[in-house]
């Protein structure tokens, strides 16, 4: 079950590379004085993302339906968790796109490949 339709674009970002970016930020004063969006890779829908999630892992394909809006707020009542899904769920209900290109621009650093990403989470879970 995902939040919205799984077919939106949507910008995922590695969490190494959050990392990555924030030791970049906070040791190059060319970031002082604004906002930064960290290296992103470029946006794909949840169904994309599961799809080659699976593909790389040797699972079966993913099969995605829509969880409607009234069983995530009936759901959010006994489920803190749930509850506050509903407050970023707008990032799933419409294109969600973060353009990182004056990061890379200013510093030089990119993404992480997401297949590289995948991988990688693939196998953090397996080595579990």
């Amino acid at each position: 079950m995902v939040l919205s339709d799984p077919d939106i674009p949507h910008s995922w970002t590695y969490l190494p590379d959050v990392a990555a970016a924030l030791v970049t930020v906070a040791t190059d004063e060319r970031a002082w004085g604004r906002a930064w969006h960290i290296p992103t890779s470029p946006a794909r829908g949840m169904r994309a993302m599961a799809e080659r999630l699976c593909d790389l892992a040797g699972a079966p394909a993913p099969r995605l339906s829509r969880l409607p809006g009234w069983a995530l707020t009936a759901a959010g009542v006994v489920s803190p968790l749930l509850n506050e899904m509903r407050e970023t769920r707008y990032q799933f209900d419409r294109p969600f796109v973060v353009d990182s290109s004056a990061f890379t621009a200013t510093f030089g650093v990119t993404a992480t490949p997401m297949d590289e990403a995948l991988e990688e989470t693939i196998a953090s879970w397996r080595a579990r």
